[in-house]
């Protein structure tokens, strides 16, 4: 194995699937250092590491200590089979009926699922009803209905409209990659996104994917080259940071044994949006005070959402949050 060609590809690879060092050590149950080391050629990851480290990057483990991902020739196939395979590397097509290990250009294939388009891509803009804005006390979208036409351009109507009518607009990427062209393409429409709204929330892992940055730094450029009157960033099980120009706050969550964490930003976002409604103050004028406590909610809510499978079944009680907001406790970042 050469230690340089194998280290330039799992850094490579990584990079692709927007992983930071310490989130693929996390996945691996290695130390981010060990990831840095490999990605040098400075070592080579433990074999017992090796098939883990494969899966992950969805590469041939052959192929991965090789440091060779050259692209094969492009494979047609026939659109009747059942299973279909698509490699990112070529664009080659590889069908076929039954189960099967299948691999293009030293990477793993999963049999990809047809879907037809969703409502939210289909969207039109003489369909949006904007009696719904007029009434409206918060306009929120978020960036599915902005992977393709025409609901992407019906979304930016709507949002122009929105913003015409001086309504508070608020944003959640909620970003889900396999469902854009390209990260690129994923990356400039959420870019646009975030320069329209009022109040932005953000998981440490979007911040990630656009800026490569702490989440306070996110913040940051959230509101300085931005706009954004709130920005929230979520911080998975530690918590969360919230930031005006007024003030901060970090809170760490409530201690719980989650169960399934589906839904739980969607949670954290539609509470925190709930308990800014309550204060009746623009966003920016929030103080350190009002910050705590839309933060200490919505983390509380989301927290609790853990102990539930299913996303809808799982939003906790006004009441249960309520009980349990008094746990959670500022956090060093």
């Amino acid at each position: 194995m050469d230690n340089i060609r194998t280290g330039a590809l799992i850094r490579r690879l990584r990079r692709e699937l927007g992983l930071t060092q310490l989130q693929l050590a996390g996945r691996l149950g290695a130390r981010d250092k060990a990831v840095s080391k490999w990605e040098r050629g400075l070592g080579s990851p433990e074999v017992s590491t090796l098939p883990r480290l494969s899966q992950v990057l969805g590469v041939d483990l052959a192929r991965m200590l090789q440091g060779d991902l050259t692209p094969n020739d492009l494979v047609g196939g026939n659109m009747k089979k059942l299973n279909y395979y698509a490699c990112p590397a070529c664009g080659g097509l590889t069908f076929c009926t039954g189960a099967a290990e299948v691999s293009c250009c030293g990477r793993k294939l999963s049999p990809l699922t047809p879907r037809k388009a969703g409502a939210e891509e289909r969207l039109r803009g003489e369909e949006v009803d904007r009696s719904l804005i007029q009434r409206c006390r918060l306009f929120h979208f978020g960036s599915l209905s902005l992977t393709d036409e025409p609901a992407r351009s019906a979304t930016r109507a709507a949002v122009a409209y929105a913003r015409e009518l001086g309504r508070t607009v608020t944003f959640d990427p909620n970003l889900r990659l396999p469902l854009w062209p390209s990260p690129a393409e994923a990356r400039a429409q959420i870019l646009w996104s975030l320069c329209q709204a009022d109040v932005v929330k953000l998981s440490d892992e979007e911040v990630d994917f656009l800026w490569g940055c702490s989440p306070q730094e996110g913040a940051r450029r959230l509101l300085e080259e931005c706009g954004v009157s709130l920005a929230m960033v979520t911080l998975g099980p530690r918590g969360c940071y919230l930031q005006n120009r007024r003030g901060s706050c970090a809170l760490t969550a409530p201690q719980v044994s989650p169960v399934d964490t589906t839904g739980a930003g969607d949670i954290f976002g539609g509470s925190a949006l709930h308990r800014l409604l309550d204060f009746r103050v623009p966003p920016e004028e929030l103080d350190r005070g009002g910050l705590e406590e839309i933060a200490r909610f919505a983390v509380t809510a989301a927290s609790l959402s853990t102990q539930h499978p299913g996303g809808i079944p799982s939003i906790p009680e006004l009441a249960q949050v309520v009980a349990r907001m008094g746990e959670p406790a500022p956090l060093s970042l």
